[in-house]
This record gives C-alpha cells, sequence and structure tokens, in this order.
C-alpha cells in the first residue's frame, strides 16, 4: 500500500496558509511516500527508505529566475494524477521489472521515483522541460537515489505483490525459490501457479545465477517541440505520464514524442482527468502512428486520502480537490 504523508518542514507553512495557497507560492512542502509496513529482515523482503518529494522550491540559487517559464510552477507541485499513476505502477509493479522507464512531464516525479525505488526496473529518467522545474526533479532524484542499488526482490515474480499475510506466513514476508533463491513469492499458491514458466530459468540460475546490474535514476531535460532533445529513438519500455495534454496544439507533439523514445512492444501509460481538454485528438494521434489502445476508468481504491496525520482529510480536500474528477488510465501498445 502506498502511503504518502504531507510534510510541512518550516513556519511559515501553516495550514492557513496552505489553504490560502501561499503553501505552493512560498512554502517549502515535501511529500513521503514509503511502504508503510517496512522490514528490517535480511530474507526476500527489502528495505527501502521513504521517497521524498520536495513539492516547490525555496532556498536554492535555481528557484530565482525572472522569466515567465520561472514563473510557471506546474511543474514543481504534486498533482492528483501522479499520485493515481504511482498507485498504478505499484499494482502492477512485476510488470516493471528489469524495463527501461521513461516519465515524461515528470514534474516533481513522484511516479517515476515511485517506479525506482518500489519496482525492479532497471534504469528510471525523470523528465521535463523548464529548468527550474529540471533543478527541482535533480533535487528529488538525489534525495531518494539508491547508492548502489541493485535489481533486488522487489515484489512476487507472480503477481508482483509486495506483503500477503497468511496463516504459514503471518510476517509478510516474499518466500524466496528454496531451489534457485532468486525468484521469490507471496504465498504458496503463487509458487504454484508460477512453476510451469520458472521451470526453465530455474535450473539455469542454480547453475549460474542472474548478475545484480546497479539500476539507474536520472533527470533529462526534454522539449518535445525539438526531436535533438530526445536521446536515442526507442530507448525505453516504458513512457508514462500524469495528464499531459492540456490543449490540442500538444496531441501531435506528445504522440511524437512517446513514438520517438519507445521501442518496438513498449507501452505508454497514461494517466488523464475526463475534464482535461484534447484526450479525443491525442488518442487518434496515436491512432494515426499504429498504436494499440486499452483505457479503463481509474477504480476508487486509487482516489482514496493518501496522507496521514491529524489534519490529512482537510489537506486531502484542499491540496487534491481535483481527485473528485473521473480518471482514465490508458494504455497504449507501440506495434
Amino acid at each position: 500500500m502506498l502511503a504518502v504523508a504531507a510534510l510541512l518542514e518550516h513556519s511559515s507553512a501553516s495550514d492557513e496558509k496552505l489553504a490560502a495557497g501561499s503553501g505552493l507560492a512560498s512554502g517549502n512542502s515535501k511529500i513521503t511516500i514509503e511502504d508503510e509496513d517496512q522490514d528490517d529482515t535480511k530474507d526476500a523482503s527489502y528495505k527501502k527508505e521513504p521517497c521524498i518529494i520536495q513539492e516547490t522550491v525555496l532556498e536554492f540559487d535555481f528557484g530565482i529566475q525572472p522569466t515567465l517559464r520561472a514563473q510557471d510552477i506546474t511543474g514543481v507541485s504534486v498533482w492528483s494524477a501522479s499520485l493515481i499513476l504511482s498507485r498504478w505502477v505499484l499494482a502492477d509493479a512485476a510488470f516493471f521489472a528489469g524495463k527501461a522507464v521513461c516519465e515524461l512531464g515528470a514534474g516533481c516525479g513522484v511516479s517515476g521515483i515511485a517506479t525506482y525505488l518500489y519496482t525492479a526496473a532497471g534504469s528510471v529518467v525523470l523528465s521535463d522541460l523548464y529548468q527550474h522545474t529540471v533543478d527541482n526533479l535533480h533535487h528529488n532524484a538525489e534525495l531518494n537515489r539508491v547508492e548502489g542499488s541493485k535489481n533486488e526482490v522487489t515484489g512476487c515474480h507472480e503477481c508482483g505483490t509486495l506483503q500477503r499475510f497468511t496463516a504459514e506466513n503471518p510476517e509478510g514476508k516474499l518466500l524466496l525459490c528454496g531451489r534457485c533463491r532468486v525468484a521469490a513469492y507471496c504465498s504458496r499458491d503463487c509458487q504454484k501457479a508460477a512453476w510451469k514458466d520458472h521451470k526453465g530459468p530455474c535450473k539455469q540460475w542454480q547453475i549460474s545465477p542472474p548478475s545484480t546490474t546497479k539500476k539507474t535514476l536520472e533527470v533529462q531535460a526534454i522539449d518535445w517541440a525539438k526531436p535533438n532533445t530526445y536521446g536515442p529513438r526507442g530507448a525505453y519500455d516504458v513512457v508514462m505520464g500524469s495528464d499531459l495534454v492540456y490543449h490540442k496544439a500538444i496531441a501531435p507533439i506528445l504522440a511524437q514524442v512517446v513514438d520517438a523514445i519507445l521501442a518496438p512492444g513498449g507501452r505508454f501509460l497514461h494517466v488523464a482527468s475526463t475534464q482535461r481538454d484534447s484526450l479525443v485528438e491525442f488518442n487518434e494521434a496515436m491512432d494515426a502512428r499504429g498504436f494499440k489502445l486499452h483505457a479503463e476508468v481509474v477504480p476508487d481504491a486509487f482516489k482514496v486520502n493518501p496522507l496521514v496525520g491529524t489534519n490529512a482529510s482537510r489537506l486531502f480536500d484542499l491540496h487534491f480537490n481535483e481527485m473528485e474528477d473521473a480518471y482514465c488510465m490508458y494504455t497504449f501498445t507501440k506495434a
């Protein structure tokens, strides 16, 4: 379960100022994402430090730029759609194992950092455009980067769940395969269900265990309208973003960058409020490029209040009021 606690870390960040909007304009608001039941044991379970997201920039040189672009604070605020995308990622954590992931329009980087910390993704790139937003992404990446982190066991090899409490496993720890000591499962049922596909790799891993490669978290400035900023073509297995389409002029440009950086067979995961303009035009632009679309309504479980603390309900209503919108999860698969 994804837990998010709002940490307002200085005297100016009072509830009253947050309510008035000044927390966004002048507060050094931070959000912590963490697994609720972290475990210090060393079997298949893993120990993660909380993911800390700086929401606005204070007392950093990069926060002071007398330009219109620097005054745009949409990229340094945590939005409802990014929390939904993070929950979607965690619900399907097993899918990301070993994959190269890029978050477009990452803003504060909530979803990308959640992918880095709580899945076995091989690499994660956080991207945005304006310099103050990119610098804030660098700051958040540095807060959460785990030096020497490996592709550790981060979920059941069958269903992807992080923990499952049963009578035979009251502590909810993942159980390693007794033969290869590599694959991990949340229950005996999942282990049995996975055996047909796991049998071959299991024999191979007993002879030669898979190498552990360092997983990376990087930041990149990408201007969707300038292909020379994209980096290598087809570099990512998964591209994702939240509420990226807000004007019809954006639709063909976003489709262009996704098509350019996504590998054949890769997926673009997009969470968006149905209130956003030009979603139809964007879907048509992706269809014209040969992408197959699967859409589903965001379940209520992805929209519940993630905040903790005495003022959690009040802060949620103030800061994440867009959760009341209807949201959809769009999966575009490249041919």
